[in-house]
């Protein structure tokens, strides 16, 4: 595999190097020629060329604040910087104008590059030479380019350079020798340096999160990121040293926007695993209040982070390769307009989830009522919110709407009330009515689900067919299934009441009474005159263990 790598860099350097196009030198005489920003840089340029080196020649360009040899340094470590940050000048750019005045500060000065305004040309005389700001800048900026003793390599290879014409007769498919074992080298330690970090991520800290046990989270989450961080480092390696070579021009501007373009979706696809972790560390945190709606909130960060992360890096790979995105986006809001007017429903609908989650009117697992639906709530996502009917059917209703519309939320009551009439029949006692609704109260204290500061059980009515007691109480249970539990375990209570004390219920009925046939008496049931035997039952129903 490395073989084939090194065969394949190889091959692109030596058709980078053989189609190394001289956009820079132009068509100008090898004579020192300071008369103007252009003949100027062309000076430069033109002696630092690979054919025409002259590194003296390209140093006249430093004024006399440096001698001889701080110039040519000057000169070779400009030449250097624009070679590892793939800066081309056009020539035809550059004016060509003996008095030339810059527009901005209204001095004979250019200045090179609109990044680095510190890197100008001025006018000394007759001569347009590099200012004593941008020799500042030139070294500077070297120390940042060549980090950790490189420059020091630089400066050993660069000596290669000085050679004759028998000497760059040496080269070799368009490559020096010293270059074609640097790339070599170059690859030797990238494989090297990637299976050490595949080694160290894996032995070290993978390891170090299974034994404080997060071997969960190790094994889904970290495993995946740990091949794009190794090549992440790979590529970055390769990044701050491929120029220590002095590739052509032309090749290592492609290479290092390749290499730029590499990294930045690597990092990208880091971030887009990492935004999982985060998100289970939300979770957790989630998992600790008692809204059950965060727990919906989650899958909607994770999504809003993933998003982000991919347009970050398409962001940062547009920019690499050039594309003015500022340019790109004010281009998309034109038509975004027009986007935005035929999917408002879609965008009410999104703001809607976002109301909805911070205004809280309703958690995951409540049981909701407003308009035609009525259901359980089971997620809250971007567009619509889903709810589980009774009918165990599932009801999509879009976020806008549900954020308009009042809703009931019956999952959020403390209790839940139980109304309903119980009916006896008119030849029922005084005595044992008030017996029996005695009886009930007792009922309501003694069940554990039961509200018990606040239920109303009385003789309530006198209708056409029965004698109606109001029933009114209300349980203290999590959900409906834990209610319909309560009803029926009250409502048995209830009827074993009745069946001890003998209060039989009424059902609509009609009595007719007929005066001439006083033989024929009415079929009523008999109930038990011995109030104090009915009382000891009473107390015995009351206190006894179920």
């Amino acid at each position: 595999m490395l073989k084939r790598i090194f065969l394949f860099l190889y091959l692109i350097s030596f058709l980078g190097a053989v189609n190394v196009v001289s956009a820079q030198s132009g068509n100008f005489s090898s004579d020192i020629d300071l008369s103007s920003p252009r003949q100027s840089i062309h000076t430069f340029l033109n002696n630092m060329q690979e054919d025409n080196y002259n590194p003296a020649k390209a140093a006249s360009l430093f004024n006399t604040d440096f001698d001889s040899g701080q110039a040519k340094d000057l000169a070779l470590k400009f030449s250097q910087i624009l070679n590892a940050e793939v800066i081309v000048f056009n020539l035809d750019d550059i004016p060509d104008e003996a008095n030339f005045v810059d527009s901005v500060s209204t001095y004979h000065r250019y200045v090179l590059i609109e990044k680095y305004p510190e890197l100008y040309l001025e006018k000394m005389g007759d001569k347009w030479l590099f200012s004593s700001e941008a020799a500042s800048w030139i070294k500077e900026r070297y120390a940042f380019d060549f980090p950790f003793g490189t420059d020091k390599l630089i400066m050993k290879f660069n000596s290669w350079l000085v050679q004759s014409d028998e000497n760059h007769s040496k080269k070799i498919l368009g490559l020096y020798p010293w270059q074609l074992v640097g790339i070599g080298l170059i690859l030797i330690i990238s494989f090297l340096l990637y299976r050490l970090s595949n080694y160290l991520v894996k032995r070290g800290f993978l390891n170090w999160l299974r034994k404080i046990g997060y071997e969960k989270i190790a094994e889904n989450y970290i495993m995946p990121i740990v091949r794009p961080f190794s090549i992440a480092v790979t590529l970055i390696f390769i990044r701050f040293t491929i120029f220590m070579l002095q590739l052509p021009t032309d090749f290592s501007k492609y290479l290092l926007n390749g290499l730029k373009v590499a990294i930045a979706i690597v990092f990208a696809s880091v971030l887009y695993h990492l935004a999982d972790l985060l998100s289970v560390f939300l979770a957790r945190l989630a998992a600790k209040t008692k809204s059950t709606l965060d727990d919906t909130l989650i899958p909607m960060v994770n999504k809003a982070l993933k998003f982000f992360v991919v347009a970050l890096g398409a962001y940062w790979v547009l920019g690499i390769l050039g594309v003015d995105v500022m340019t790109l986006l004010a281009a998309l809001s034109i038509g975004g307009i027009a986007l935005a007017l035929a999917a408002q429903d879609t965008i009410k609908n999104f703001f809607g989830s976002f109301m909805i989650i911070l205004d809280k009117p309703f958690q995951i697992g409540d049981w909701v009522t407003s308009g035609e639906f009525d259901g359980t709530v089971e997620e809250v996502g971007f567009r619509s919110t889903r709810i589980r009917t009774f009918r165990n059917s599932v009801t999509y209703v879009p976020n806008g709407m549900l954020a308009d519309m009042i809703v009931d939320n019956n999952g959020m009551r403390t209790y839940r009330r139980f109304y309903t009439t119980l009916t006896i029949r008119y030849d029922t006692p005084i005595e044992l009515i008030d017996l029996f609704t005695k009886g009930l109260k007792e009922v309501v204290l003694k069940h554990p689900d039961t509200r018990k500061d606040n239920f109303h059980i009385y003789f309530n009515d006198m209708s056409a067919s029965s004698l109606d007691i109001m029933f009114y109480i209300f349980f203290k249970v999590p959900d409906w299934g834990a209610e319909l539990k309560a009803r029926h375990e009250i409502l048995l209570e209830v009827m074993k009441l009745a069946q001890l004390l003998g209060v039989e219920f009424a059902y609509p009925t009609q009595t007719l009474h007929v005066e001439n046939m006083p033989e024929k008496k009415p079929d009523f049931p008999s109930y038990s005159k011995d109030l104090g035997a009915l009382e000891a039952k009473l107390a015995q129903f009351v206190n006894r263990e179920k």
